[in-house]
């Protein structure tokens, strides 16, 4: 059987399938993920072993919502492409499809919705994710003011964005632009003693003293380079590092020899944990 008269219809569950060495009539559909070099090779390995491979699925226009890779593996060791076609299908068929073999990460939906000109996304992507190094998470939960520890409201948001209906306001988008700079501010100065899991919690504590209408964060920068010294005496003080902790930290920085009232950012939690024994001593 020659490439070129190679046509083969089985029944499948109802579908037909059909087999081709036409690989180029399959397209790639706008806004899934990239092809990887390492999942091709992988499949190389296993036909030539001689495992079956499974069709590819496309809908009318031959675009691919499931076997990207299949093809591109099949193509390279010249074997026949087998391909059902179901229509209608299109890029949440895709996301679908792909979330049963392995998970699309918040990454790849952006990548997806950005590709696809969704302009909320494409303004998410170049005002917040390229600017700042914090996950996803993170960066969507200081865009919607919700806190980065406590998961329920921050998750809630990332299943918004997942399916394709993020949406913030240009006060939200810089709101969070400055709240991420004062935290990227802060954490240089406690960045060499912090684990990975601290970190968020330090985020966390930042984002709300940054909040207290009272608070100067020039104020701060000072009093963090006059007192850096304090620093890696706290982290030998405390044994577990949480938002309340880091909040008690910044507080007893930020109203060092300060002149005028004290401004408290987490004033009873201090009062119960240090009671007579002041973080002055440390």
């Amino acid at each position: 059987m020659t490439k070129e008269n190679l046509s083969e219809d089985v029944a499948w569950e109802g579908l037909k399938i059909y087999k081709t060495f036409e690989y180029d009539k399959f397209k790639l559909i706008k806004g899934n993920r990239k092809v990887k070099t390492i999942q091709i090779n992988r499949l190389k390995a296993s036909y030539e072993k001689g495992q079956i491979p499974v069709p590819l699925i496309v809908n009318e226009s031959f675009e691919i919502i499931d076997g990207q890779h299949r093809r591109e593996a099949l193509r390279q060791l010249e074997l026949p492409l087998p391909y059902t076609i179901i229509k209608d299908l299109g890029i949440k068929e895709v996301q679908q499809l792909n979330t049963q073999q392995k998970n699309w990460t918040t990454d790849d939906h952006l990548k997806c919705y950005v590709e696809r000109g969704k302009k909320m996304y494409i303004e998410y992507d170049e005002r917040i994710h390229q600017k700042f190094i914090f996950d996803h998470i993170t960066k969507i939960a200081l865009v919607k003011s919700e806190s980065l520890v406590k998961g329920r409201g921050a998750q809630r948001q990332i299943d918004i964005f997942k399916d394709g209906e993020f949406v913030a306001t240009n006060e939200e988008f810089e709101h969070a632009i400055e709240i991420g700079i004062k935290i990227e501010e802060i954490e240089r100065f406690f960045i060499n003693y912090l684990v990975y899991n601290q970190r968020r919690c330090l985020w966390n504590a930042v984002r709300k003293l940054a909040n207290h209408p009272d608070y100067d964060h020039s104020e701060m920068m000072r009093k963090l380079i006059i007192q850096e010294f304090k620093i890696p005496r706290f982290f030998s003080r405390f044994k577990k590092l949480t938002t309340n902790e880091f909040l008690i930290i910044l507080d007893d920085i930020y109203n060092q020899n300060r002149k005028g009232k004290p401004i408290t950012f987490y004033h009873e939690l201090k009062q119960r944990m240090f009671k007579r024994d002041s973080i002055d001593q440390i």
